[in-house]
């Protein structure tokens, strides 16, 4: 019997496990030689993503406000922890009708992002991210990308359960 696992990538998001079981051709082998596919799709948790944090902000600036709309955010700060610096990445979703935060979503899983600290995220944008693995934390009302960044390093934000949009 032989084994083998590949992983699928899919829209930028990893998933698990292709089987393939491929029975030899024995003498005595009641399944024949055949083969059987067995593929199970399981998303990589948030402990296998990137912990990239996206803060929700006014401006591309780790001193500007933050912007407490998760879709409609001016601009994303996002902190990477492997360097110990901020890049702004501009929302386009503030120019759009519909599925600002969907489209959001989308430019956070491209770049690899694993947390997004807003204060209110939408329910197309809530069902987006939890499908994506990205873990959501509020709790910024009245403060800055650098005093949120300290606030989640501290433990102060609080995970968000459901849309609050």
């Amino acid at each position: 019997m032989r084994l083998y696992i590949q992983s699928l990538n899919r829209s930028g998001l990893s998933y698990d496990l292709v089987w393939l079981i491929n029975r030899s051709l024995i003498e005595n082998d009641p399944c024949g030689g055949q083969q059987e596919k067995i593929q199970i799709n399981t998303m990589k948790g948030s402990e296998n993503m990137s912990k990239k944090i996206a803060i929700c902000a006014t401006d591309s600036s780790p001193t500007s406000p933050v912007d407490e709309r998760f879709g409609r955010c001016a601009c994303f700060m996002i902190w990477d922890p492997d360097t110990n610096s901020y890049g702004a990445l501009s929302n386009s979703g503030t120019e759009t009708a519909h599925g600002a935060g969907t489209g959001a979503t989308q430019a956070l899983i491209q770049r690899n992002v694993g947390i997004v600290i807003s204060q209110r995220v939408g329910p197309k944008a809530f069902a987006a991210l939890e499908q994506a693995g990205i873990k959501m934390l509020s709790g910024v009302t009245g403060k800055t990308v650098e005093s949120t960044l300290q606030s989640y390093q501290s433990g102060e934000l609080q995970e968000l359960l459901a849309p609050n949009n």
